[in-house]
Formats: structure tokens, C-alpha cells, sequence
């Protein structure tokens, strides 16, 4: 899958919220995104993130002070997609139901990977990510609320990192 859009994860026990814009590539395994990371106490950071699963490699490019730093991913690559061993819960209209266009059909699916307890929102028709509710014990419940979507990548070059990173690399 190929999709691009925006997306919101709040982390309560981190006290964050990370407002992003995102390009995600299934194909080539590569998520790039470009987010705002705000504190409850007010502390705003904008980071620019390069997850390239096939090298093992993530990016983390700070435009503030213009640094980079690279670190080994640690986490399998997961699809934007509904898990093979999640539970049919619900399907449900987001908005409203009474009126043609006044709300989008979804479907609500839950289950567990390994010891992580998930509960996922596709939409009805061209099954985009709605949302998603994931909790572990280290990290408490994370939400994530996608928006503005459309398929495909506008740009494929968002995937490569500026020179910074790059220079890290030799």
C-alpha cells in the first residue's frame, strides 16, 4: 500500500501528543514522516523521521539545530492493514447515519500480537485506517487518528534523508 495524509498519536503516559504528516510505502518497506511533538508543559519539537525497514535504519532529523541522528530499528515492519488474527467487533458510522454523505461506514477490529492488545478502524470502502488503540504494558495506551488521506506517494523523494543523515551512513 502506498498512502499519504496526516495523523495524530497521543501517548497519555508520556504526556505527548505528535501531530505528523506521513508518507507510508508497503512496498519498498518506508515511512517518512514530518511531525510536531508536543509536552503537556508546553515544549514543542519538530522532527523529521526516515524509517528505512529494508536497511534497518531510522532517521531522526532535527531542523531546529540542523542535527541528525541514526539509530537501528528494533521493530518488524508492519502494514497499514487490517492483522490477519484480529476479531471482527463492530462496523459503525462515523459521523452520522441519517442523511446520504453525512458519515463514513467503518469496520472495528481487535485482537493481540505477542503482548500487544490492539483495536483498529478501517473505513467500509478502500479500507484506510481510521484509527487505532494499542496497549502494552511498557507504554500504557497509545492512540493514533489518521486524516486527510489519499493513495499513493506524491513525492518519493520525502523517503531519502537530507545530507545531515546521509553523511552519518560513511
Amino acid at each position: 500500500m502506498l498512502l499519504e495524509g496526516q495523523m495524530l498519536t497521543v501517548d497519555p503516559n508520556k504526556h505527548l501528543e505528535v501531530w505528523s504528516k506521513f508518507a507510508f510505502d508497503g512496498m519498498q518497506k518506508r515511512i517518512y514522516t514530518k511531525s510536531v511533538l508536543l509536552t503537556d508543559k508546553g515544549v514543542k519539537v519538530s522532527v523529521f523521521n526516515f524509517l528505512l525497514y529494508k536497511e534497518n535504519i531510522m532517521f531522526q532529523f532535527y531542523p531546529q539545530n540542523n542535527t541528525c541522528v541514526k539509530t537501528p530499528l528494533r521493530v518488524p515492519f508492519l502494514p497499514i492493514a487490517i492483522p490477519h488474527n484480529a476479531t471482527f467487533v463492530s462496523q459503525i458510522y462515523i459521523g452520522g447515519s441519517s442523511a446520504p454523505r453525512e458519515g463514513i461506514l467503518a469496520n472495528v477490529w481487535s485482537g493481540e500480537i505477542d503482548t500487544v492488545h490492539y483495536v483498529v478502524t478501517f473505513t467500509e470502502v478502500g479500507c484506510l485506517p481510521v484509527s487505532e488503540v494499542i496497549y502494552t504494558k511498557e507504554t500504557g495506551w497509545v492512540t493514533e487518528m489518521f486524516y486527510d488521506l489519499t493513495t499513493g506517494i506524491s513525492d518519493p523523494n520525502v523517503f531519502i534523508p537530507p545530507p545531515q543523515c546521509l553523511e552519518l551512513n560513511k
